[in-house]
């Protein structure tokens, strides 16, 4: 299975925040690698999407003021990106605040 079609099954599949500011970077970094060949595509635009709906979801679960400006700088990385590309939607990017009832024991 290729890097692109792993990475859309795990955006099909999973429709929650993610797991941690770690799994965020991950697809951050994975979108980044396909960016440049498949930036003009729909599915492309959807999946940065879903990524940017799920990080900000994320917020939830992190506490660590380092870790939320850096997830926020993806979240913003990527709003830019759909808005540069003539999508005149704004799109909110704003992590989720924390929430300690969320947080491991």
């Amino acid at each position: 299975m290729s890097q692109s079609t792993a990475t859309s099954l795990d955006v099909a599949q999973n429709d929650g925040p993610y797991s941690s500011a770690a799994e965020l970077r991950a697809v951050h970094g994975a979108l980044l690698r396909r960016e440049r060949l498949e930036r003009a595509s729909e599915a492309f635009r959807a999946e940065v999407l879903t990524f940017i709906r799920r990080g900000c979801e994320t917020g939830k679960f992190i506490d660590d003021d380092n870790e939320r400006r850096a997830c926020q700088g993806m979240l913003d990385y990527w709003t830019t990106v759909l808005y540069r590309s003539a999508d005149d939607e704004i799109i909110d990017s704003t992590l989720a605040p924390f929430d300690p009832t969320l947080a491991p024991e």
